[in-house]
């Protein structure tokens, strides 16, 4: 393993044109936990697990797996850019040096959008629960607003006090998903199964629209779990040695999420009783574990659960705080210069992490605008790590790639074609499947973007006057 240089991250990005003004604070599994918590697969599995089996039944697990690999590979594909361009902005960063100043500031929109978008529907989604927590049952919207609101803050207050309470707190939960997923999963091993692996196969009477729609479906459901793929690019100004540890974070949380939620799923589906009883519950997923382990294991899952959509909630914010504060960086906001404010001693975006918490409470008041943010936030990731990609793609075959540490060599163009192909289908399928909500909600966020660029941020240059410079003195040979 490579020793840290912290000179040699500061060549890096001098070479990239800007100046050191972030914490460089973060290690390789902080790195990991970034890309992990955004995965959230403990919260994942609780919301969605019910999804796959009523879809396509116990054979959901195997469109999952498929769509799974499929996500991972998009994930390498965005580490090796990452790599390229460690920079706070992740794809708007990496489109936008790769010459296309305009495109890559629809990709930074089109990203906080959805992260904003999913952070507000996670504190909707848990306000019931903590509601629960308190003895308060059957609340309104009144108070649901309330306590969306307080959890808004207080990862609000956790991003701004500085990144090492944001990254330790960020571990810590991490720490419990790994610990608490294993321990679940151990302790149905012990009760023992009692399905065969043949129950994987079957459908439970599910596919009343014929098979190849019920497998698409359950295709997108890896979209919603494994995605955000340069959320530790987005953190890389604050992360040692970053052009080798934050592209490693991207795939080792991809490929560790992956693993985890699938053993998960399996070994839950084999200790289902009654599939129609489970299928019928409102949580699948809780009925299974209160079939098999009784009251306290399923109550201690919750409790992961929640707390993992918690971090979830914090990293999103944290994400995007980051790419607004990159755009402003580079006068592409309008009110640039309080947008790039940094807090004295922790150095972190205040102003910029301030907007974004303002921004998600403002999008929980709407219920049904939520409802079609959150329908589009997958299109809006698949979309922009297409694109990035295919961007990719392009100044590879050019020789405009920076030199980078971490590469694939020949078989990094296998991988980008693969992920640009899988892109497109999610986009397709997820618009297929909501053309109202998804398909032309996504379609009105490119057009509002559009509009908020051509008219408060064309005229401060929509050339690049850092890209051509840094490619030009960092020229690799293209393949081939």
């Amino acid at each position: 393993m490579p020793n840290e240089n912290p000179a040699a991250d500061e060549a890096q990005l001098d070479q990239l044109g800007y100046r050191p003004e972030l914490r460089r604070v973060l290690g390789l599994f902080s790195s990991f936990a970034v890309q992990f918590s955004l995965i959230a697969v403990t919260g994942s599995i609780f919301l969605l697990y019910g999804y796959g089996l009523s879809t396509n039944g116990p054979a959901f697990i195997w469109p999952f797996i498929v769509g799974g690999v499929f996500q991972v590979i998009v994930g390498l594909s965005m580490a090796e850019l990452v790599s390229a361009f460690p920079l706070a902005g992740g794809a708007y960063q990496i489109v936008r040096k790769l010459g296309r100043p305009v495109l890559g500031w629809q990709m930074g929109w089109w990203l906080v959008i959805a992260h904003l978008a999913a952070m507000a529907a996670n504190a909707v989604a848990l306000a019931p629960y903590f509601a629960s927590a308190m003895g308060i049952s059957n609340i309104g919207k009144g108070q649901i607003l309330l306590f969306s609101l307080g959890l808004i803050g207080f990862v609000t207050i956790l991003n701004i006090v500085g990144v090492k309470v944001s990254a330790l707190a960020n571990n810590v939960g991490v720490i419990c998903e790994l610990v608490g997923i294993s321990s679940v999963v151990i302790v149905l091993l012990v009760k023992g199964v009692i399905r065969s692996p043949s129950f994987l196969t079957s459908t439970g009477g599910t596919t009343a629209h014929g098979s190849l729609v019920p497998f698409l479906f359950v295709l997108l459901m890896p979209a919603f779990i494994i995605s955000s793929f340069d959320s530790t690019g987005n953190m890389a100004e604050e992360v040692k040695d970053a052009s080798r540890k934050a592209p490693r974070g991207v795939v080792t949380a991809n490929v560790t999420a992956l693993v985890y939620a699938t053993i998960a799923m399996i070994i839950l589906t084999l200790s289902i009783q009654s599939l129609s009883a489970v299928t019928s519950s409102s949580i699948p997923l809780m009925a299974v574990l209160h079939e098999r382990l009784g009251q306290v294991y399923p109550q201690i899952f919750e409790v992961i659960a929640i707390t993992s959509l918690v971090v979830t909630t914090q990293v999103l914010q944290l994400t995007a705080a980051r790419i607004l504060w990159s755009q402003a960086r580079d006068n592409q906001l309008p009110a640039a210069g309080w947008f790039h404010r940094l807090s004295g001693k922790g150095r972190v975006p205040v102003n910029a992490t301030l907007v974004t918490a303002v921004i998600a409470f403002l999008l929980t008041l709407w219920s049904p605008f939520l409802t079609a943010l959150a329908a589009l936030t997958a299109i809006g990731w698949a979309a922009v790590y297409g694109i990035t990609v295919l961007v990719g793609i392009v100044a590879k075959r050019r020789g405009q790639l920076p030199a980078h540490p971490w590469s694939y060599g020949r078989a990094g163009l296998a991988f980008d074609v693969i992920s640009v192909i899988w892109s497109a289908v999610l986009v397709g399928v997820l618009t297929y499947q909501s053309p109202r909500e998804a398909g032309l909600g996504f379609l009105i966020v490119v057009a509002v973007g559009l509009v908020i660029y051509y008219v408060f941020l064309a005229r401060r240059g929509r050339e690049s006057k850092n890209a051509a410079p840094v490619l030009a003195e960092a020229r690799v040979t293209p393949p081939g």
